[in-house]
């Protein structure tokens, strides 16, 4: 899982820029009922909190600017800052495959369809080390150059759960990449 780009998926972040929402704090929470944990997965709560901390300084500076937006009535911005306060993340690592994860969550989850791409494990390390201000460390581009990795996504239609599925781990801590079925879940409870 990469925590470079918004913690949250492109359609979730599109879903609360519509509304104009953004969350006052981001933390760490039991895992909803809505998503289950994959199959063969633990909730990783050193990953968990990595990445509730990354959302919580993303929401920081976007709750400034939506504070300074004068086009929204101040309605509309307090029931943007209570479905957001409601956002929690969760990430599990799975000792099942991506593919196997996809497919638990398509017959577990109502209307649950993915859509998959292609990442450069690479960039997104490096991109990873930047962000956290450290190195990569000795051989991980000698290791990973040109070697893809496979991430597959699906956001609810009222984006109030998302789930995005990756089959490398790009450590958030240290930029180190693994070999390991890894699922965030964000979800409006």
């Amino acid at each position: 899982m990469v925590f470079r780009r918004p913690v949250l998926s492109a359609a979730v972040v599109a879903g609360f820029l519509f509304l104009g929402s953004y969350r006052q704090a981001a933390r760490a929470a039991e895992p909803n009922p809505a998503a289950p944990a994959p199959p063969g997965g633990t909730l990783d709560k050193g990953l968990t909190q990595a990445a509730s901390d990354r959302l919580k300084a993303e929401m920081k500076a976007a709750l400034a600017e939506l504070d300074r937006d004068s086009s929204r009535p101040e309605g509309v911005k307090r029931l943007i800052r209570d479905r957001m306060s409601r956002l929690r993340v969760f990430v599990y690592t799975s000792s099942a495959s991506l593919e196997d994860v996809v497919t638990f969550y398509e017959k577990n989850v109502p209307d649950a369809r993915f859509s998959f791409g292609r990442r450069n494990l690479l960039f997104d390390a490096a991109e990873t080390a930047q962000a956290g201000g450290f190195t990569l460390k000795d051989g991980v581009a000698r290791e990973w150059e040109g070697k893809p990795g496979v991430s597959a996504r699906w956001h609810r239609e009222d984006n109030a759960l998302a789930i995005e599925v990756e089959d490398h781990l790009v450590d958030p801590r240290d930029g180190s990449i693994t070999k390991k079925t890894v699922v965030m879940v964000s979800a409006v409870n």
